[in-house]
């Protein structure tokens, strides 16, 4: 079971160049589920610790400009809007990075020793 570690850390993308922010990164995550642009955390949360037990550390909400090529060879799909990048520490000690579509929680890439550095993006099977 995934345990929420002290604090949700999100990353904005639409920060204004002189480093003032119009909305916090919280009003920003909440507008973007409001709108249909995230899927709730909890159900990012659930869905990654059927198949990556252990405890999460971090959580970051990051907005992904339309990157096309780039994406394409990160994640094998061109992503647009919104990822989820979990770390997590496994009961072995090891942190794992999941990165996630936030709005279909589609798992795009998971680094560290026990995620097996999937990068394909396709869905893992439990």
């Amino acid at each position: 079971m995934l345990l929420v570690a002290v604090g949700l850390f999100l990353v904005p993308s639409s920060a204004r160049a002189d480093g003032v922010d119009d909305l916090s990164d919280h009003e920003r995550a909440r507008k973007a589920m409001i709108a249909g642009e995230v899927a709730p955390l909890s159900e990012a949360l659930s869905k990654a610790g059927k198949i990556y037990p252990g405890e999460v550390i971090e959580v970051e909400l990051e907005n992904e400009a339309k990157n096309g090529d780039k994406d394409k060879k990160e994640y094998g799909t061109t992503v647009e809007g919104f990822i989820y990048e979990l770390k997590v520490l496994t009961e072995e000690g090891n942190v794992l990075k999941i990165k996630m579509n936030a709005k279909t929680l589609e798992f795009l890439s998971v680094e560290g020793h026990d995620g097996k550095e999937h990068k394909d993006g396709k869905e893992h099977k439990e």
